[in-house]
């Protein structure tokens, strides 16, 4: 009789699922004690006055509408006021993937849906912060630890009660980041086994899907999420330049990124459907913004609540600025331009004006880069783990990673 021991393929591939499938329940069960803790316990996750009155009742308004008409593409609100365009509303998910699952349940009340898809999501955005930097490469415990960071930002548990489409978008722009994995790692491998410069193969469906439904589920923040991702992209670029012994062009790297921006362009295009008419109806409204100083909206500065604890930036703690710091400072091209533009990008007001559509600057806008901070304090944090300060090892991470 064949010896089943622990060197046993099959037997290490199940101990690696019932390891992942109870990192997962522990996470899960984490995020609703914090749920419960910080607001379910009071009897309703969700807050007194914009859920309420907002975030709850107009999908409500958007779902009767639809048993009403049956028109799933409506023109016009006739019970908000005096009757308005619907497209005037579309900022609270008119057609958000998430809000119209509920359009089969017509037996749940719009307001046990919003509660339970919301604790699902930031469940869901937790287990995906952990799978994606797992993927990358990072160890088990980090990948907990920054995922229980991530969880316990400012932002995360409190707008998902809150202002839901602050961040009801994050499950869809970490898959993104994982599109954005597999477009260049498919990319890596063709180069590799083709033995050319060019890139031989890519996988771009998980990123336009994934773009596709963040911006039909808040196209506000969406902008800040594609910027996300396309740094991001910029990283994975140059780390696979450093890989596969390519020198860096300018031609080669606009080429490339025309390739990248092809399925940010799909997704955005399949978007019209609510971008258009929202854009009309929108720009048709009158709107004051506040008097900016173009010397100060070009003027680099740290916005502590932008950074730090606060529920309307980022939110992490003071280790995340120390992290991004660090990494500028890094050995490798990648790590500096990552570090750089996103440091750049949060100091300079420009951005934040830009993202919030020239109207103000505002620190919501830099929710979004929340992930990418977790991505780079992980980063950060490994770096400290190895026992040797001369630098890190080739099997410091592993190949998965994409590190080296």
């Amino acid at each position: 009789m064949r010896r089943i021991n622990g060197a046993n393929p099959c037997v290490r591939r199940r101990a690696d699922v019932l390891r992942r499938v109870e990192i997962y329940v522990a996470l899960v069960v984490l995020t609703m004690t914090f749920c419960y803790v910080f607001c379910l316990r009071y009897g309703v996750f969700g807050a007194k006055v914009d859920w309420i009155s907002q975030h709850s009742v107009l999908p409500d308004y958007f779902r009767r509408q639809f048993y009403a008409t049956g028109e799933l593409f409506p023109e016009f609100a006739a019970n908000i006021g005096g009757g308005q365009n619907v497209y005037h509303f579309a900022y609270y998910g008119l057609y958000s993937p998430v809000l119209l699952c509920s359009y089969l349940l017509p037996f749940v009340k719009m307001e046990d849906y919003m509660m339970a898809v919301q604790m699902i999501s930031l469940s869901g955005s937790v287990l995906l912060m952990y799978t994606w930097l797992k993927k990358r490469g990072f160890q088990e415990k980090l990948c907990i630890g920054v995922s229980v960071v991530f969880l316990l930002s400012g932002p995360m548990i409190f707008h998902s009660y809150n202002q839901i489409m602050f961040v009801n978008y994050m499950p869809f722009l970490l898959t993104g980041l994982m599109g954005v994995d597999r477009y260049f790692d498919k990319e890596l491998k063709g180069k590799q086994s083709a033995g050319i410069g060019r890139y031989a193969a890519r996988q771009d469906g998980m990123l336009t899907v994934s773009i596709f439904f963040m911006v039909m589920t808040s196209f506000y923040f969406s902008i800040g999420g594609m910027l996300v991702l396309v740094l991001y992209g910029i990283d994975r670029y140059l780390m696979n330049c450093e890989e596969g012994g390519d020198a860096f062009t300018l031609r080669g790297f606009l080429a490339e990124g025309i390739r990248f921006v092809l399925p940010f362009a799909a997704a955005v295009l399949m978007s019209g459907v609510l971008l258009a008419p929202a854009a009309c109806a929108l720009t048709g409204r009158k709107s004051e913004g506040t008097a900016i100083n173009l010397g100060n909206l070009l003027t680099p500065g740290i916005s502590a609540p932008r950074f730090f604890y606060s529920a309307y930036g980022i939110g992490l703690t003071t280790l995340s600025l120390t992290a991004l710091v660090a990494m500028i400072f890094g050995r490798k091209l990648h790590e500096r331009v990552l570090a750089l533009s996103v440091m750049t990008v949060l100091t300079v007001p420009v951005f934040a004006y830009l993202m919030n559509g020239g109207l103000y600057v505002r620190d919501k806008v830099m929710i979004p880069f929340l992930p990418l901070i977790c991505y780079i304090l992980a980063y950060y944090l490994e770096y400290q783990t190895v026992p040797e300060s001369g630098g890190l090892s080739k099997d410091a991470f592993p190949q998965s990673a994409g590190r080296s």
